[in-house]
């Protein structure tokens, strides 16, 4: 996976244990691999899934690791050899290392990244990535804070869509951004940290306008819609949007509008930033 370190993912340490390979930069990242280890465990004995994730506490720091099994042949291939997708972007477990490093370059307010590894079958593929982030004591998601009845949603939202400006004007579309792929502390609401980039697409947009319609309608569908009326949450989308100069209001209305009521997978939404469409659904726009 050398070819990582041509989108700038480079990390000092390298360890090696059999099939495993490791890229960190702490000298505690020798528990790593055994915990990725143990979350493989797990997830075999209870047979769901092919991604695991949980804390591991060394000494007086927490990471966040999160393991993904890649099943398909030609994405073992893509993520051996550095092969992209038919549609432009590598499999989601690179996609996620390169995008969170690029992300973290630029200034985001997100955890740092302290590692990464994969590991290989027996005929040398690449079957199985790992990500290592610095895990964010006493913070909780958004989801958890507008449950816990302290959070005030139109504020919170307000917030939530500065954070998704800052994005922007560093050139990232986070292309999953709801209330759960952030988290912040309870005791700081207004300091928001993006996380989960897994889908995200960064670089110059020719179509702000329907990814924009995306993204807030998108917000809406996952769960805003469970803490906030529509007229209240159309209203702060309106206020948000006068940050932006040039927006094209058909084309926003039309994407917010669908997105707020249909779900549109992932591959879907990568799309919407390199061709301004949903693919599969295009005649109902």
């Amino acid at each position: 996976m050398l070819y990582l370190h041509k989108h700038g993912v480079s990390l000092p340490i390298k360890r090696r244990l059999k099939e495993w390979i490791l890229y960190s930069k702490t000298e505690e990242s020798n528990k790593f691999i055994p915990f990725v280890q143990s979350l493989i465990n797990d997830r075999n004995k209870r047979g769901q899934g092919n991604r695991s994730f949980s804390t591991l506490r060394v000494n007086q720091k927490s990471y966040f690791i999160k393991t993904t099994e890649i099943t398909q042949l030609q994405a073992q291939l893509r993520a051996t050899f550095g092969w992209r997708r038919r549609v432009g972007g590598y499999g989601w477990p690179i996609s996620e290392i390169i995008n969170t490093n690029h992300v973290i370059q630029k200034g985001l307010n997100t955890p740092q990244l302290y590692g990464f590894g994969y590991k290989r079958s027996r005929i040398g593929l690449v079957n199985e990535v790992f990500l290592v982030t610095d895990w964010l004591e006493n913070h909780v998601n958004g989801l958890e804070w507008l449950n816990s009845g302290k959070a005030e949603p139109q504020q919170f939202f307000k917030v939530f869509f500065l954070s998704m400006l800052d994005m922007h004007r560093k050139k990232i579309w986070h292309l999953d951004y709801w209330v759960e792929n952030v988290v912040l502390s309870p005791s700081n609401p207004s300091t928001i940290n993006i996380i989960d980039f897994e889908n995200c697409y960064i670089g110059d947009n020719a179509y702000i306008s329907e990814t924009l319609g995306f993204q807030f309608g998108f917000i809406y569908y996952m769960k805003a819609s469970y803490y906030i009326s529509e007229k209240a949450y159309d209203e702060t989308v309106a206020e948000a949007l006068k940050a932006y100069k040039n927006i094209n209001e058909e084309a926003f209305q039309i994407f917010y509008s669908y997105s707020k009521k249909n779900h549109i997978g992932r591959k879907e939404r990568r799309e919407i930033p390199l061709k301004g469409t949903f693919p599969r659904d295009r005649a109902n726009l």
